[in-house]
């Protein structure tokens, strides 16, 4: 239980990239002429499921269909954002591993205090990187007109639930199948009255999910995995984890 709490409260940890933009095939969805690319996805990831950042803020570009001014301006205030974040790495991001080394070094030592002490500081150190950021991501998601910032709610609710499932390595087809679970899923979740009831929504995504669309062997993936994360992964290495702007409250209210 101490380890599974530690990888809850820290999987913000996985914030700290400081990758550019990372491109999906559409072409039309290339950033401006000039704008450096990345030459990968992280390890792991799916070529059109990039888990950085930027990569978020990439899918997001396309999934609410940004204009050709849109893209301009939003692939510039996401620039903005990466250097933000870069710097603020670059400033950070030994200490910020020291802390995760600790962490990992007292949860197998299983010193209680220790964990509680180092979590505390590490939500410090984090809780300090995303309010340097808050005001870029304002100004990204200003870009969007108000429909469309009604479309990324509920994209980052699927794309959150898709995450829990990155083990199973799921077909484009069957991200379709999730992708209209959701949907219907996400009219309750606005809905929805206190975070009690949130997470039942979730929960029952979830099962809904893993019951009707995931095949045996990607059950058998998926629980392995678990396992594997439960038995002591690297700290921060957490599925769920998408990089979305950090959702300070309900997203859909």
């Amino acid at each position: 239980m101490l380890k599974r709490t530690g990888f809850l409260v820290l999987a913000a940890a996985m914030c700290v990239f400081s990758a550019r933009f990372v491109l999906a095939d559409d072409p039309s969805m290339d950033p401006p002429q000039g704008e450096p690319k990345a030459a990968a996805t992280q390890p792991g990831d799916d070529a059109d499921e990039p888990r950085t950042p930027t990569g978020y803020y990439r899918r997001v570009a396309k999934d609410v269909k940004l204009t050709p001014d849109q893209l301009v301006k939003f692939y510039k205030k996401v620039a903005e954002l990466a250097d933000k974040a870069k710097e603020w790495d670059e400033k950070n991001g030994g200490r910020l591993a020291e802390l995760n080394k600790s962490f990992e070094e007292a949860v197998k030592a299983a010193k209680k205090e220790n964990v509680d002490a180092i979590k505390a500081e590490l939500k410090k150190l984090l809780a300090e990187k995303e309010k340097a950021l808050d005001a870029l991501r304002e100004e990204v998601m200003s870009v969007l007109s108000d429909e469309q910032k009604a479309l990324v709610k509920e994209f980052n609710f699927y794309y959150g639930i898709l995450g829990r499932f990155k083990a199973a390595k799921v077909a484009a087809e069957q991200k379709d199948k999730i992708r209209a679970l959701c949907k219907d899923a996400f009219k309750d979740f606005l809905a929805a009255k206190d975070d009690a009831a949130v997470e039942t929504i979730k929960k029952n995504l979830v099962e809904k999910i893993t019951k009707d669309v995931l095949t045996e062997d990607q059950r058998k993936l998926l629980d392995a995995a678990k396992k594997d994360k439960d038995g002591g992964k690297k700290i921060g290495d957490d599925s769920d984890m998408l990089n979305p702007p950090p959702a300070k409250e309900n997203p859909g209210k």
